[in-house]
């Protein structure tokens, strides 16, 4: 598979250990916009296993009791958009990504980590 330069910088940063919203604020790019490059490099197959991708924000919903309506209420936006980051499926930006972070009381890099298991090592 080809990779564009693009993909490959931000698979270097991500090899240095540098958090998703590190990279995406260097890149000028959304968190959701950086992770999806990464995604390219996974196989069809892993993708298509993982529910949530950023496990740690569905986790701490459920500590939380919160579902995603009561998350979307707090954050004045739809449930179907709640729904969509979880699942990578919607571009977040820094800001955006801080108010999730904060609506759950994490850090950006902890609400945005990505399933351990979804990831091209």
């Amino acid at each position: 598979m080809a990779v564009d330069d693009i993909t490959r910088r931000i698979a270097m940063m991500r090899l240095d250990g540098k958090p998703y919203a590190e990279i995406a604020k260097e890149m000028g790019m959304s968190v959701t916009a950086v992770y999806k490059r990464m995604q390219g490099l996974v196989s069809e197959k892993k993708r298509r296993t993982v529910e949530h991708i950023y496990p740690g924000m569905s986790g701490r919903m459920h500590e939380m009791g919160l579902n995603n309506k009561d998350l979307a209420e707090k954050l004045n936006v739809r449930p179907s958009y709640v729904s969509r980051v979880l699942t990578g499926k919607a571009n977040v930006s820094v800001k955006q990504a801080r108010r999730f972070a904060d609506a759950l009381g994490m850090t950006v890099d902890e609400a945005f980590k990505e399933a351990e298991h979804d990831i091209a090592r």
